[in-house]
């Protein structure tokens, strides 16, 4: 039987796999607990509540992303407010396909509205297909997903653009002794920008940032008790940009370390990866030889609040030519409640830095420090439907004047039809 710290490692091991290169973190998104496919797939098919035999299919209705963004390009001066929504419409469908396999497939076209700045309304979506199946020593996962969404790029562009990621995935765990087992994984994720709507400057930025992104390995996963389980492993990573002016090319090893420890006080989540990446071709990529990862410090003294300390490190690829990347680190302290049996929140302060490579030297570019704060709230409306909204608020200041500035962020979602759960 696989236990239940096995299946919440193996959730947060999918999420960052293949992850060498972060772009955009989102403030307090590090503190969000990952669930385990397994669970978040059986919640996806009993939310599909419609019947055709073994075929089990549902609707999906939601209205995302409404925000007012006060400066929607990100100018120091002339600076341009407008109103944004988007609506998703789809379904999902779940087919057993022979023991213990199931066959899920989704589609969710989504449009996307501004009030004034009608050059950057249009359609995006995701659309996918999944083969899971889960025995008593074996888990095999293969996806399949592409999809477009308006959201933030990167780090350092604070404009909404429409970003696709092509992906395809596989992971397969085998138990070979009581308590240890062995697994192996690799995927493909293709990143493309739409220059819908964009200034030609910010357009030409993103284009920079195209690439293709590769990665495979495998391992060994120990199982000491129910509530702690070790992983050790390592991977191969290989990305290659599209466009060669300013190209960063690079592949390289990278031993991977995975900790998981849950029990009814105590949650403790930590993937560490030591990055070795090297150039290939004619890259201007400067080598990397350091760790990234990221942990939660989860602890519950009562079963009503939860008391989080997070953090991560991630390589992001610059859009300014003259530094091919930097390291985003972050700490931050988290606190979250549910509000009756319908409602949740969260709050959550933190506080990091990017620091900008510059030379094979590992010469620094500069710093950009920053810290921010913000919150959540969900409510459960009758059956299907749910109220989401997130606000944050985050200070940026530099050693570069141009860079210093402050964001706030609130949007707000109501999902009518399914979709709160989803595997995808």
């Amino acid at each position: 039987m696989r236990t239940a710290a096995l299946s919440a490692l193996l959730g947060l091991v999918a999420a960052t796999a293949g992850a060498q290169a972060v772009q955009y973190t989102a403030p307090g998104s590090l503190a969000e607990e990952q669930i385990p496919t397994q669970e978040r797939l059986k919640a996806a098919m009993d939310e599909a509540r419609y019947h055709l035999g073994s075929l089990r299919f549902g609707p999906l209705l939601a209205l995302k992303d409404v925000a007012w963004v006060n400066n929607v390009f990100g100018t120091e001066t002339n600076q341009k407010s407008d109103f944004t929504a988007t609506l998703a419409a789809g379904g999902d469908a779940y087919l057993p396909v022979g023991h213990r396999m199931t066959l899920g497939v989704y589609a969710l076209p989504e449009y996307v509205w501004w009030r004034d700045l009608a050059d950057r309304r249009g359609w995006n979506g995701a659309f996918g297909a999944g083969l899971f199946g889960y025995f008593n020593r074996m888990t095999v996962e293969i996806q399949a997903c592409g999809e477009r969404h308006q959201q933030y790029a990167s780090s350092e562009i604070d404009v909404p653009v429409n970003q696709e990621d092509r992906r395809v995935s596989a992971l397969v765990e085998v138990q070979v002794l009581g308590k240890v087992s062995l697994f192996a994984r690799g995927g493909v994720d293709r990143w493309r920008y739409d220059p819908r709507g964009l200034p030609p400057e910010t357009a030409s930025q993103l284009t920079l940032l195209e690439r293709d992104e590769k990665h495979a390995g495998g391992g060994v996963r120990f199982h000491f008790t129910e509530a702690i389980s070790l992983g050790l492993g390592v991977e191969q990573y290989t990305t290659d940009f599209v466009h060669e002016e300013g190209g960063r090319s690079n592949s390289g090893p990278a031993p991977i370390a995975e900790v998981g420890v849950k029990t009814t006080h105590l949650r403790v989540v930590v993937n560490a990866i030591a990055l070795d990446l090297n150039p290939t071709g004619r890259s201007e990529f400067i080598r990397y030889s350091g760790t990234a990862g990221d942990f939660q410090i989860g602890f519950r003294p009562t079963e009503r609040l939860e008391l989080e300390y997070y953090g991560g490190r991630s390589l992001s690829y610059s859009v300014q030519l003259s530094t091919p990347y930097f390291l985003d680190e972050r700490t931050g302290v988290a606190l979250q409640s549910p509000l009756g049996w319908r409602a949740a929140s969260r709050i959550f302060w933190e506080t990091g830095r990017r620091n900008y490579v510059t030379s094979a030297a590992g010469g620094s570019g500069g710093a950009d420090h920053f810290s921010g704060y913000g919150g959540s709230f969900s409510l459960q409306i009758g059956r299907s439907a749910s109220l989401n909204v997130w606000m944050s608020r985050s200070d940026i200041t530099s050693a570069v004047a141009t860079r210093n500035r402050s964001l706030t962020q609130i949007q707000a979602s109501l999902q009518l039809k399914g979709g709160q759960a989803q595997w995808w």
